[in-house]
């Protein structure tokens, strides 16, 4: 028994011993969920999928985050974050549990997109950070950066370690890099700082910047229809790996042949366990693989008795980089179809590449000289015009601005296993080639 990614979001029909059975996302709700906060996932349709999860659900995951702090030593340092603005509630939900704990962020540092981008997201964002400390709650109005610049919160991190604190910031993997990346560059010495990584993989090459600005980090695994699916002790701080939460979910591993391709995965497979779990769910494929083993270690989560450990996660399915998913499938018919259309080529001529740059996660637009395009502007425009026409992608599209982590490039894609397909996903480990006629970059 299992379900695949695409039979649970809905976008491909679910087949058992030749019978077609009617399903859509919402049919695997756990009836037995009341309402509460809803948590919306972002992807590259026409929306996203709606998770209403329980106070029962936040009281849990709240009673985690204070085992978490507790292992990771965090209760003398200064909290602060880098999430971003809506549509992302990310802040609101964390913010709120880190309030309740009695230790709300100092700071948040966030992105806009330039200039008077989204006003109406920037200002339903204040409102709502306004209506919460009315209410109570300590949330700080966010701080937001100049574009592709993360300077300003790595002064701010530097000058709390002049007056002699350390800082614990939670934020996606990839602006947490940039942070790092900009205090080397200026010199400011951010050492001790202890960074809660998430959204996206906690690679090598990222780990070992941080590492190099003296900064610690822990990975966390999140999937926001399911809820955390582990957390990283401080003897896994250099490693993308997790110790499962294994009262909340169980966690197998299926050996499969990614589509269109000759790679095979360890696929992780996801059941749910708690009664107020928001999806009832058994052997849910949600296109991440890594690998199974038992954990070595003496932290307090082993003590505990959380042994399951899941080492080198990564996603084979859908692109999550800087902490934005968009499901690949969806977009192998803007890559096939869409984009040939209105710029010439056909199928292969056009391949969109996630990898690991030098200080972040970045995407690479590959265009063949076989579609005749000349300059890559218009294409660069188009691009990101059509991925904001999809829920998530006005997100994806002010994160990717603000970090200048979408290239667009004249160069011929990468051929894997012989074959040419229109989305590659590299492992952490992997690199890639950054050579090209003509590159525009945001």
């Amino acid at each position: 028994m299992y379900l695949s990614h695409e039979e649970f979001k809905g976008s491909s029909p679910l087949l058992r011993s030749g019978r077609h059975i009617p399903c859509k996302t919402e049919s695997f709700r756990n009836p037995l969920t009341p309402a509460g906060i809803i948590s919306v996932s972002s992807g590259s349709r026409s929306r996203g999928t709606y998770t209403p999860k329980s106070t029962a659900a936040r009281l849990h995951a709240e009673a985690w985050r204070t085992i978490h702090q507790r292992e990771w030593q965090v209760e003398h340092r200064i909290p602060a974050a880098l999430f971003p603005i809506l549509p992302s509630t990310i802040f609101l939900t964390a913010g709120l549990a880190q309030s309740r704990r009695g230790r709300p962020w100092q700071r948040w540092f966030t992105a806009r997109g330039g200039p008077n981008r989204l006003p109406l997201h920037a200002l339903a964002t204040n409102a709502i950070v306004a209506l919460a400390r009315m209410h109570g709650a300590g949330i700080p109005f966010p701080t937001f950066l100049p574009l592709n610049d993360f300077a300003p919160a790595a002064r701010w991190i530097a000058e709390c370690k002049r007056e002699g604190r350390s800082c614990a910031v939670w934020g996606f993997a990839s602006p947490c890099v940039r942070v790092a990346a900009a205090a080397l560059t200026l010199g400011l010495d951010i050492s001790g700082t202890l960074f809660v990584t998430g959204g996206e993989a906690l690679s090598e090459a990222k780990a070992s910047l941080l590492a190099r600005a003296q900064a610690e980090a822990i990975a966390t695994y999140y999937i926001s229809e399911v809820g955390c699916v582990g957390a990283a002790c401080r003897q896994m701080s250099a490693s993308n790996s997790v110790h499962v939460h294994e009262d909340e979910v169980a966690v197998i591993s299926w050996r499969q042949q990614i589509p269109g391709t000759e790679a095979e995965v360890n696929a992780l497979l996801v059941t749910t366990l708690l009664p107020f779990a928001p999806h009832v769910l058994i052997n849910a494929e949600m296109g991440d693989a890594g690998d199974l083993e038992t954990a070595s270690c003496d932290c307090l989560f082993a003590k505990l008795g959380f042994r399951r450990k899941i080492s080198g996660i990564y996603s084979y399915s859908k692109l999550t980089g800087q902490g934005v998913t968009l499901v690949g499938t969806s977009l192998v018919r803007l890559l096939e179809e869409t984009l040939p259309a209105r710029f010439g080529g056909g199928p292969g001529d056009y391949q969109l590449v996630e990898l690991e740059g030098s200080a972040q996660t970045e995407l690479m637009l590959r265009v063949s000289s076989r579609t005749g395009v000349r300059s890559t502007e218009p294409v660069r425009e188009w691009f990101l015009k059509e991925i904001r026409n999809h829920f998530g992608g006005s997100l994806a599209a002010r994160v990717w601005q603000h970090s200048a982590g979408f290239t667009v490039m004249l160069a011929e894609p990468l051929t894997t296993g012989g074959k040419i397909l229109p989305l590659v996903l590299l492992k952490p480990e992997h690199g890639g080639s950054h050579e090209a006629q003509d590159v525009s970059r945001l």
